[in-house]
């Protein structure tokens, strides 16, 4: 409910005022001052009065689970910290240079469009747009939920790629976008001692209880389509590889069990693709016809199902998650066919919802929660959907990675886990060790499917690839 911190947690179980002034002085000095000292003191004497509180409050309120789990997965986060993953500097460099090419390439095409500068503020972007788009379409463009201003986002300007001065403001916005966020600023994250980079990992940072990631945020790394080839900088050193596990579906896998809709959860106990089938469905051919086109616009279809979106929500996220265009008839009639072949699913989906109502809070996972007095409008029911199944998931993953930082350690292997994005652990290992340390990912990956979901089937739950590269895993 609030920022998370020493002080404020002292503030509201002991009702101390610790002040912090003194954080941001010189801890570098020789000799530290007696007020530092008092200051770092009292820091370790407020750790283990909470701890009296808390631990009670934890059994008391059901959360001993959710704390032990989070609690085991903090060795596995300071690993990876410490760690860091391999960056190729010179390819960085590279990498930098091209964008600053192609932007100066994309804003002089600009202007030899519309012979005008390249536009700078969301403000001139809007100007723009409405003194060259034509009213039907102005009539039909996105707005901010804020103000109800014409949207000026990517995903939003792609909607008008066929105007030939969209594609250079496009490409300016994407590379100023890359420069600014993956660009210089990521050099500057790189350790002058290792040569590595050494993200912060957030262990349940977030309201479902997923990791988080800052500095720089690693789960934010742009893919192929916004650039590629860019995951291709990091890279592990000579004589070692890297291996990158993902689990397949995930999400879908675990709303199958929380649901219990056995006509889904018979899905994947056939190892059949569930993109694939929705796609058949959607366009009334069978699986194995399906193209990768099709599947593509699968995708949104299945995970806005699950997570109760309607059909104005379906088409919005089709298009800014995947760039896929659908109608609202079309995403009405997607998710009238997805729920006909998955009805329990929607019948609990809706009980869920109600009962979260009724008692005024979400459940999630091993025990965390979220009560609709923390949230300003309450709770939604895309939230009693969506929670239930992306904590599940963060439960799967911080054992996951538990398990892998306890196995490899106990069996002495030389790997280390270099970094957890979403769905996908990536481990640094020597490479003669390669095969090994898939095996150890993967027996530990599904011991950790399997310790959330206990009769869950794991055929191809989960996919492991290795290489020199992050570019390779994909």
């Amino acid at each position: 409910v609030h920022r998370r911190g020493l002080a404020v947690a002292a503030r509201e179980y002991l009702g101390w005022d610790m002040p912090k002034d003194l954080q941001a002085s010189d801890w570098g000095v020789p000799a530290l001052s007696a007020d530092q000292i008092a200051y770092a003191a009292l820091d370790a004497v407020a750790a283990p009065l909470l701890w009296h509180r808390l631990e009670t409050d934890l059994h008391a309120k059901g959360r001993w689970e959710a704390y032990v789990l989070q609690r085991d997965a903090i060795m596995a986060a300071v690993e990876m910290e410490k760690a860091g993953i391999g960056i190729d500097i010179e390819a960085l460099e590279e990498v930098i240079a091209e964008w600053s090419r192609k932007l100066s390439e994309a804003r002089s095409l600009w202007q030899e469009e519309t012979g005008t500068p390249p536009l700078e503020t969301p403000n001139q972007v809007r100007q723009w747009l409405s003194h060259n788009l034509d009213s039907e379409v102005l009539a039909n463009w996105p707005l901010t939920e804020t103000d109800r201003q014409l949207s000026t986002s990517a995903s939003s300007l792609e909607r008008a790629a066929h105007l030939p001065a969209i594609r250079p403001l496009l490409e300016i916005k994407r590379l100023e976008k890359l420069l600014s966020s993956f660009g210089p600023s990521l050099r500057d994250r790189i350790s002058p001692v290792t040569g590595r980079i050494h993200a912060n990992y957030l262990v349940a940072g977030t309201k479902s209880g997923r990791w988080s990631c800052r500095a720089p945020n690693l789960q934010q790394m742009p893919g192929e389509r916004l650039a590629p080839g860019f995951r291709a900088i990091f890279k592990a050193p000579p004589g070692r590889v890297l291996i990158g596990a993902d689990y397949s579906q995930m999400e879908l896998r675990a709303v199958a069990e929380i649901s219990g809709d056995s006509s889904l959860r018979q899905v994947y106990e056939d190892g059949l693709d569930l993109h694939s089938i929705t796609a058949a469905a959607m366009t009334g051919s069978t699986p194995d016809e399906v193209t990768r086109e099709q599947r593509s616009r699968a995708k949104p279809v299945n995970f806005g199902s699950i997570y109760g979106m309607g059909a104005a929500g379906l088409a919005a996220a089709a298009w800014n998650g995947y760039r896929v265009e659908m109608t609202l008839a079309e995403a009405r009639r997607a998710l009238d066919a997805f729920f006909r072949k998955f009805p329990r699913l929607k019948t609990w989906m809706r009980e869920n919802a109600d009962r979260c109502q009724q008692m005024r809070r979400i459940s999630i996972g091993a025990g965390r929660v979220v009560e609709s007095a923390w949230e300003a409008k309450g709770i939604r029911y895309t939230q009693c959907c969506n929670l239930p199944v992306q904590g599940a998931c963060a439960d799967i993953m911080m054992r996951a990675v538990t398990r892998i930082h306890c196995r490899t350690h106990a069996e002495g292997v030389d790997a280390v886990l270099v970094a957890q994005i979403h769905d996908e652990v990536i481990v640094e290992a020597a490479t003669e060790l390669a095969a090994q340390v898939q095996q150890i990912i993967e027996e530990e990956m599904v011991a950790a499917f399997l310790e959330t979901f206990p009769s869950a089937p794991v055929t191809g739950l989960v996919e492991i690839k290795t290489g020199k590269t992050w570019s390779d895993l994909k």
